[in-house]
């Protein structure tokens, strides 16, 4: 792991590349540390990672976001984002430009989605707030949803996608605008209270299981595929 804070000037061609197991950590501080004054490229290696720190998160182009060379710069499909600045973030469409590995929420104010998102991986939400806005942006994960923070869901979806088990969990309440579990022959657990005003079903043979002491609230439309819920466990529908 390596931590990179600004110093210096640089200019010609430097080409980067953050190869998979490594992690370069952006540093923090009244002006976050960027990567720029390079004509050469950026590359986050599928399997490597990078700690986010700017207030304009990461970026395709432009001088703006803490990488900021005039190359290309390629986020590949694998790679995984921590945004832990300390003041609040956007996320920069750099994480929405391809498929990520594992994302992480490690911002104690809030991390704000600039568009839709799909991850791989596990999305984990260590402390503060992500935040849909008040757009229809999606999100559509692979592996567990963990929320020890909070989530604004807006008027998106979030997509349960993964080819396994799935788990929603945390030590927070969790309210969605929509869920859909779109996996065949799986489950998606519901570990932790939460509430959404519609789930689906879009993949046949899929099951929502909610564990022992866990409510799920349902305000608007559920479709029902297969439901199995302990006897200590609830779904209340018709909340609307």
């Amino acid at each position: 792991s390596h931590t990179y804070t600004s110093g210096g000037t640089l200019s010609n061609t430097v080409n980067y590349t953050v190869n998979n197991g490594a992690t370069l950590q952006m540093g923090t501080g009244a002006s976050p540390a960027t990567i720029s004054g390079s004509s050469g490229t950026f590359t986050l290696a599928n399997g490597a990672t990078l700690g986010i720190t700017s207030t304009a998160g990461v970026t395709t182009t432009g001088a703006t976001g803490n990488i900021q060379v005039t190359g290309t710069r390629t986020y590949t499909a694998g790679s995984n984002f921590i945004y832990n600045g300390t003041s609040a973030q956007v996320s920069g469409n750099g994480l929405t430009a391809t498929n990520k590995g594992n994302v992480t929420i490690d911002n104690p104010t809030s991390v704000t989605l600039s568009g839709s998102v799909n991850i791989n991986g596990n999305l984990l939400i260590a402390q503060g707030n992500l935040n849909v806005s008040a757009s229809n942006f999606a999100i559509n994960v692979a592996g567990n949803f963990t929320n020890n923070g909070s989530f604004t869901g807006g008027t998106g979806t979030v997509t349960f996608s993964g080819t396994a088990a799935q788990a929603l969990g945390g030590t927070s309440a969790t309210t969605f605008n929509a869920i859909d579990i779109s996996k065949t022959a799986q489950t998606l657990s519901i570990n932790t209270n939460a509430a959404a005003a519609s789930v689906s079903f879009s993949a046949s043979g899929s099951t929502l299981s909610v564990s022992t002491g866990i409510t799920l609230s349902i305000s608007g439309a559920l479709t029902q595929n297969s439901i199995a819920n302990s006897t200590a466990a609830s779904i209340i529908t018709g909340l609307g």
